[in-house]
């Protein structure tokens, strides 16, 4: 059940909402709670970061030394290869610790960012530290919820390797080569059809309907199922909606982020060209754009496309947060009863009783 809204939002007025409202709405949302809700996502997203950045730059500097081959006529051979085994070790274990970082951290921080969207929504907004101890006491129901949304995929994925192993056991090359390619169609297939039910389950799995509704049922488990019973019957009829709205928000957030990071990428590139003392930008940053990996510059624009990218994520989940209110004032007439909550007249105070 969702708790009691007896105040009337002050920020938004809850109803149906078009598109043009969603965004600017979340724009709203977004700048009523800012900091909470950059701080909330950044727990997140910023170490995720930090621990991928020395693998990108190593895997830029490998591009730039085969570039570099590629061009003076060579080729990598086998000695090249065993001298950068080290850096594809220390990759993969970064990869992994990214990895088990996100499933542990990522329901948290949405679930806080979450609640601090839906409680400035209502008009209750709360503070970074109420809010993050709120979703510490949803955290595992959340949990529940997005391990049953990808194990179907990771079982797809271990039945799909068992004729592999198989045929590999037997000696078969081809049936092994045959075996790969079939089970990397169907995990394709698969993680194609799990991402097509994110649009069904999205406010299950981002943390707004444990941000806003009590949890039903008896135990973790039971409640994980059921949050993804009620954002499945919540999208009933809205799946196209749902997805086109969610791909557009994405589109556009994509297009400013990389708007943004081009930009930053101009302008270092001029600062070089005009401090590099040539009289002729236009040849030097033609030279520049020509030239072999450089990992200053490209280490500078990477760390700037980080900070950049700390601040959209908590704009998509506020607009997702909107899409559920939206739903529920579309299919559960949810502004009438606020109205009508409003139009109630108090309770009578109860009669004094005197001994």
């Amino acid at each position: 059940m969702m708790r009691a809204m007896a105040n009337p939002p002050t920020l938004i007025v809850l109803r149906p909402l078009e598109l043009k409202h969603l965004f600017d709405f979340s724009f709203r949302l977004y700048r009523s709670a800012f900091a909470p809700m950059l701080l909330a996502m950044a727990m997140v997203t910023l170490p995720l970061s930090l621990l991928t950045l020395p693998l990108m730059l190593g895997y830029l500097q490998l591009l730039g030394e085969v570039q570099g081959m590629s061009n003076s006529g060579q080729l990598p051979d086998s000695a090249w290869f065993f001298e950068h085994t080290n850096m594809l070790v220390i990759g993969a274990i970064l990869l992994l610790a990214a990895a088990i970082y996100q499933l542990l951290v990522m329901p948290l921080g949405r679930l806080t960012c979450a609640k601090l969207a839906a409680q400035s929504l209502l008009g209750e907004p709360y503070t970074f530290n109420q809010a993050l101890a709120f979703a510490r006491t949803r955290y595992w129901q959340t949990q529940v919820s997005l391990a049953t949304y990808l194990l179907p995929l990771v079982l797809l994925a271990l039945v799909g390797l068992l004729p592999v192993l198989a045929f590999t056991a037997a000696g078969s090359e081809t049936g092994t080569m045959g075996a790969a390619v079939v089970t990397f169609m169907l995990i394709m297939f698969g993680a194609f059809a799990t991402w097509l039910f994110y649009f069904r389950l999205y406010s299950a799995l981002n943390g707004t309907l444990q941000a806003v509704e009590d949890p039903e049922g008896a135990g973790v488990f039971a409640q994980g199922l059921n949050y993804l019973k009620r954002a499945y019957a919540l999208t009933d009829g809205y799946f196209w909606r749902s997805l086109g709205l969610i791909i557009l928000m994405a589109f556009a957030v994509g297009l400013i982020q990389n708007g943004i990071n081009q930009s930053i990428s101009l302008v270092a590139m001029l600062g070089q060209a005009f401090s590099s003392g040539q009289g002729n930008i236009g040849k030097e940053l033609v030279h520049m754009a020509e030239s072999q990996y450089d990992p200053t510059a490209t280490g500078i624009q990477l760390v700037v496309a980080i900070v950049v990218g700390l601040l959209f994520p908590a704009l998509q989940l506020c607009y997702e947060v909107l899409m559920y209110f939206d739903l529920r004032c579309r299919k559960e007439a949810l502004d009438l009863h606020i109205v009508l909550d409003e139009l109630a007249p108090p309770p009578e105070p109860a009669p004094v009783q005197y001994g």
